[in-house]
């Protein structure tokens, strides 16, 4: 895939580094020559100087053979800006970063209206995993979808855990619990679980379900750490 990640920064070199790990075609664009070559030299990838809102840029890039741009700098309004000159060019995504509340809270609009197929804002997405984490202790991992109606948690089933020997069909019916387990690791392999799956001790499971139905999971599966009561919070 041809990607442009306009801005280097830290978001956008760390994306860089990712992207181009994974084989894709990549052209970075910056303002800044000196940390525009740095990201070039470390990742191997082509650079273009200049604002990443600009048509003329975005055409030096590549912009019209090019399938996502993702708009990484420190101002909002030019990454929103970068996205819609990309979208004239017929990139047929773009993600921009979006730190303004503003802004970020018009998600709909300027997917709908103008296009722009995601907008992240950093630090809510930062909040909202520490809410995760704190909602659910027990977890090793937690990862949202469905717009953040649903979470789906990993778990590692203990011995004395009331899921080992269980069928997961039988589920609902003995543990009254309501989820759905969408895969399971055993001893490093990955396997997609039907109803007859019998769960054992040591199995990673990652399962779903709505926020309430999770938190009783946690506490009828017995794997419910000690809850957080007390919170400190630096910096407002």
């Amino acid at each position: 895939m041809k990607i442009i990640v306009v801005g280097v920064g830290k978001v956008g070199e760390t994306l860089t580094r990712f992207i181009s790990e994974e084989g894709h075609d990549v052209v970075i664009v910056d303002n800044d020559p000196m940390a525009l070559q740095t990201v070039v030299d470390r990742y191997d990838v082509r650079g273009v100087v200049g604002n990443g809102a600009s048509y003329e840029v975005l055409v030096e890039a590549g912009a019209q053979h090019s399938e996502l741009l993702i708009a990484t700098t420190d101002r909002d309004e030019v990454n929103i800006l970068s996205c819609l000159v990309a979208k004239r060019h017929g990139v047929a995504y773009t993600i921009a970063r979006v730190r303004n509340p503003e802004y970020s809270n018009q998600r709909s609009f300027y997917r709908d209206e103008l296009g722009i197929n995601l907008i992240v804002n950093p630090e809510l997405e930062t909040a909202r995993e520490m809410i995760r984490l704190l909602t659910y202790p027990s977890a090793s991992k937690i990862e949202p979808f469905a717009d953040g109606r649903l979470d789906l948690v990993e778990v590692q089933v203990q011995e004395d855990s009331p899921l080992v020997g269980v069928a997961l069909k039988e589920l609902e019916s003995k543990l009254n619990i309501q989820i759905l387990v969408c895969a399971v690791e055993r001893n490093g392999e990955a396997i997609i679980p039907d109803g007859n799956f019998v769960i054992q001790a040591e199995d990673i499971i990652h399962y779903t379900a709505i926020q309430e139905d999770l938190v009783k999971s946690f506490k009828r599966l017995k794997i419910l750490k000690k809850p957080v009561k007390n919170v400190l919070i630096i910096g407002g």
